[in-house]
């Protein structure tokens, strides 16, 4: 399950490893406002780090950098669905950059996470929280073997009023039309030749090049349908779900994902109402698009699929769901009264620690009531006994 953006990069690399600084700018929404991110490669860390409990070598400069699925989109995406304004900060106008330092060592895992320049106790542990869950990148290397690699994490924290509007056309990548109508044309032949699985084969290789364009599955279907085999068509929309998915998580969800996203869940509700899957992914597509008037959609449709979630036991989701729904809670009351008589619920998955915290920060930073802090902490500790960065949010 897995965010109105506008980018701004500029790459300068020193080829004799005297000063390198990548910077990429880029903004995020969330329920309290917007945050202005850089990414930097800066030098001057230690060379040597402590992973897993041994010392081990840490590059600064290696000769193929860290990457993050998706790219710069990937981090945006991830941002976009996990920062979250603090509360108390936004009510008190409070701004800043957060400069956050951390290793991504070789097996594509964030460590050794430290603020470096700190703004304001809430800030730094928001931006804290985010960077240690940064992991599953392609780790870098040096001479075709993983290294471990410095890399520091601007986080700018600013008001949503300050900030320019983000273009609401923004789209991911361009297309390859070439390859997509290559794909296509070869599709045309072979179904003109009745060689249907071929057809089938290139018509679904175009679609996973150009996955904004319905025609190859549609195409598909109409096959299907014509040879008694519709029954296959299910596990088409399926495919086009999980290939736009896909698209999305590594290039960016742009603004052309909405129609095909929103035609595959249709299709797959039509056939299986009880499926939740293609709302959930439409719920991302809508969450991750450059677009308050799709974000007003995401929040739409996560108030159909919590109760769903609720009342089908699906513990995980529900979680997932409800700490999403922090994004669209604009006062603390609002948080507190759908967190607080859901906690038990919250607390059956890891999911739904996120929303835990929320809740317990809300009591301690804003309402003084340490007791229900500390319970609802204690009620995310436990949900999520991983999460060992979670005691500092009190402090």
């Amino acid at each position: 399950m897995e965010k109105y953006f506008q980018i701004v990069t500029s790459t300068i690399r020193n080829m004799m490893k005297l000063i390198t600084t990548i910077l990429l700018i880029f903004t995020s929404c969330v329920a309290f406002g917007q945050q202005i991110t850089e990414i930097a490669i800066i030098p001057d860390k230690p060379d040597k780090v402590i992973i897993n409990g041994k010392e081990e070598q840490a590059y600064e400069l290696p000769d193929v950098l860290p990457e993050y699925p998706g790219g710069i989109n990937g981090i945006m995406s991830f941002l976009s669905a996990n920062l979250v304004y603090p509360p108390n900060a936004a009510e008190q106008s409070i701004q800043g950059r957060v400069l956050v330092q951390f290793v991504v060592d070789t097996k594509g895992n964030v460590s050794n996470v430290e603020i470096r320049e700190g703004v304001d106790p809430s800030l730094d542990a928001e931006a804290l929280r985010v960077v240690k869950l940064l992991n599953g990148w392609t780790p870098g290397k040096m001479k075709g073997k993983p290294v471990n690699v410095w890399y520091t994490l601007p986080i700018s924290f600013k008001l949503q009023d300050e900030t320019p509007q983000i273009e609401e056309e923004w789209d991911a990548v361009p297309i390859d039309s070439v390859g997509y109508q290559e794909m296509m044309d070869l599709g045309l032949k072979a179904q003109s030749e009745n060689n249907f699985p071929h057809a089938t084969a290139y018509f679904k290789a175009a679609f996973h090049i150009n996955p904004y364009s319905i025609d190859p599955l549609e195409r598909i279907i109409k096959m299907n349908n014509a040879n008694q085999k519709s029954a296959d068509n299910y596990a088409i929309y399926e495919f086009g779900v999980d290939e736009l998915s896909r698209w999305n998580r590594l290039n960016g969800t742009g603004m052309s994902a909405i129609f095909p996203m929103e035609w595959l869940a249709e299709q797959m509700q039509s056939l299986d109402a009880e499926d939740q899957y293609p709302q959930f992914a439409l719920m991302w597509t809508y969450l991750q698009a450059p677009s308050a008037k799709m974000r007003t959609k995401a929040n739409v449709l996560l108030d159909k699929l919590i109760p769903i979630c609720k009342e089908k036991q699906m513990w995980d989701q529900y979680g997932h769901m409800m700490s999403l729904k922090t994004f669209f809670l604009t006062t603390e009351d609002d948080i507190i009264s759908l967190f607080e008589p859901n906690a038990e619920y919250l607390a059956k998955s890891p999911q739904g620690s996120g929303a835990l915290v929320i809740l317990s920060r809300v009591y301690a930073e804003s309402k003084g009531d340490s007791v229900k802090a500390a319970k609802y902490m204690k009620m995310a500790e436990d949900a999520d006994p991983e999460r060992v960065e979670l005691p500092k949010w009190l402090e």
